[in-house]
C-alpha cells in the first residue's frame, strides 16, 4: 500500500515571504498598493457588478464591459441639468447598443434591396371630409387582452 505525501500547509510558507508585502497598513498617506490607482468609474463599476450579480468569463470581457460602463458613467456625469430629464446608471449600463436592441426585440430590416412602390394620391378633392369606420362595418368590438 502506497502512502500519500502531503505538502506543508500554506501558513507555514508565510514566514518565508518578505514582511513589507504582508503589512498593507504601512502604506503612506496618498499612496496605493495597486499598480495604477482606480478611477471613480472603476469603483462604481465594481459596485455595479456586485449589485447586479454580473460575472464575466474572461479578463477581456471584463475590460470590454468596463469600457461600456465607463462611457455610460461619463455620459451620466456630463449631463446638462437644464435639459428637463435626468440620466442614471441602470442595469443596462454594461450592454452594447446592439445587445440592448436585441434584448428589446429589434430586428434589422430583412427587406434590404427590395424595391418598394410609392403610392401617391394626385387628387384629394374626391376624398370625403370624414369617415365613420364603425358605421361602415370596418371595426370590431373590444377583445380580451389579458
Amino acid at each position: 500500500m502506497r502512502t500519500k505525501k502531503f505538502l506543508p500547509p500554506l501558513p507555514s510558507l508565510v514566514p518565508l515571504l518578505p514582511s513589507p508585502l504582508l503589512n498593507v497598513n504601512s502604506i503612506q498617506s496618498g499612496k496605493t498598493f495597486l499598480a495604477t490607482p482606480m478611477t471613480e468609474a472603476e469603483r462604481e463599476f465594481i459596485t455595479f457588478v456586485a449589485e447586479n450579480r454580473r460575472s464575466y468569463g474572461t479578463k477581456e470581457e471584463y475590460e470590454y464591459r468596463l469600457s461600456l460602463f465607463t462611457a455610460a458613467y461619463e455620459r451620466v456625469n456630463s449631463q446638462d441639468n437644464t435639459v428637463g430629464h435626468s440620466l442614471a446608471i441602470n442595469r443596462f449600463a454594461d450592454m452594447s447598443t446592439y445587445e440592448y436592441k436585441q434584448m428589446l426585440g429589434y430586428r434589422a430590416d430583412t427587406r434590404v434591396g427590395k424595391k418598394f412602390t410609392t403610392f401617391m394620391i394626385s387628387d384629394l378633392s374626391a376624398a370625403p371630409a370624414s369617415v365613420d369606420w364603425a358605421n361602415n362595418g370596418k371595426t370590431q368590438g373590444p377583445k380580451d387582452q389579458g
